[in-house]
């Protein structure tokens, strides 16, 4: 048996000291570990690296976990107080992805100098309203949130965060009004107020967002969305997701639906999605036969400004032709 004195216990690691979830190198120090030991803990991944002198004595963090973790890192690496903003806000809330992905973390401060690169630090008033959380981390408030990535971010993109911050209930009309109203002559304001007239609470999905912001974009008639149909006997038929009173009503088909409502049906194999499939063909028969008409869209008939003009023009004839017809049910709004 090994004494205490032997090679094999002298070259055993030692043990980590505490330390908390984000701290830095002079915190590890403290606690009694070399640069050396340090480096060696961060080549062999036992811990992560969150940004230049900071770290997490926990290794193969997930992605919202390094993403927090990064975020405190920050905070707490910064003599000023940061507040997240932006698109990283409206992660933070829980809200969707933009299209481009979320860019560079975003910190807003009241004075001194803004700061650009992988991390922004942008300068701005800031109400004590306008934000929320405790230390270390600080968020833009929900309204101010949607405000900002309206005035920044692509509008179909903030108007699908703006109908997600409505939805959840976290932000009211009037809030977003008047967070609009704080921004007037700010960069963007005049995009915000455009984006944030258009946002409801009853859209369910970022295609449904974008979506709308293409259709006012061609001068498409404004819709109703979620609605339920029932027939002429008050059998209800399906749900749509949005209605023109001419007799016209839209599906925006992501085949993520499908594969959601395949998920929900079983295992999502092949055999639930051609079920789900099967099922909403038989839907669409039975709205027809009521007198309405169908139109179907996917992502990229909103995101492409070709095919954007070509389903404007369509829905326009389908308006037209659904006045010859005579839709026998009844529509009831959710």
């Amino acid at each position: 048996m090994a004494n205490a004195s032997s090679p094999m216990l002298a070259r055993m690691p030692r043990p980590d000291p505490d330390l908390p979830p984000v701290f830095g190198r002079a915190q590890a120090a403290a606690a009694g570990l070399s640069n050396g030991q340090v480096s060696r803990r961060l080549r062999s991944g036992s811990w992560t690296k969150l940004r230049h002198g900071w770290f997490s004595p926990v290794s193969g963090l997930d992605e919202h976990r390094r993403w927090h973790a990064a975020l405190v890192a920050h905070v707490a690496g910064h003599h000023r107080r940061l507040v997240l903003s932006h698109a990283h806000a409206a992660r933070a809330w829980q809200w969707p992805v933009p299209l481009g992905g979320w860019g560079p973390i975003s910190f807003t401060v009241t004075e001194g100098a803004t700061r650009a690169g992988a991390v922004r630090i942008l300068v701005a008033p800031l109400e004590a309203d306008e934000y929320a959380g405790s230390a270390p981390l600080l968020v833009t408030s929900p309204a101010r949130t949607v405000v900002d990535c309206a005035r920044t971010l692509p509008p179909r993109d903030a108007l699908a965060i703006a109908d997600a911050a409505l939805a959840s209930g976290r932000v009211t009309p009037a809030a977003l009004a008047l967070a609009v109203a704080r921004v007037k002559g700010w960069p963007g304001a005049p995009q915000a107020r455009r984006v944030t007239a258009l946002a409801e609470g009853r859209r369910e999905s970022p295609l449904e967002s974008w979506s709308a912001w293409t259709f006012d974009e061609q001068g498409v008639s404004p819709t109703q969305w979620q609605v339920e149909i029932v027939d002429a006997a008050g059998l209800p038929i399906g749900r749509g997701d949005c209605w023109w009173p001419e007799g016209v009503l839209g599906e925006a088909d992501g085949r993520a639906k499908y594969r959601t409502r395949a998920f929900e049906r079983g295992s999502g194999s092949v055999e639930d999605y051609e079920s789900v499939l099967h099922d909403e063909r038989t839907r669409e028969m039975q709205l027809r036969r009521t007198g309405l008409l169908v139109v179907r869209w996917e992502a990229r008939d909103v995101l492409v400004a070709t095919r954007a003009e070509a389903l404007a023009g369509y829905i326009a004839t389908q308006l037209s032709a659904a006045g010859a017809l005579r839709f026998e049910g009844s529509v009831h709004f959710r």
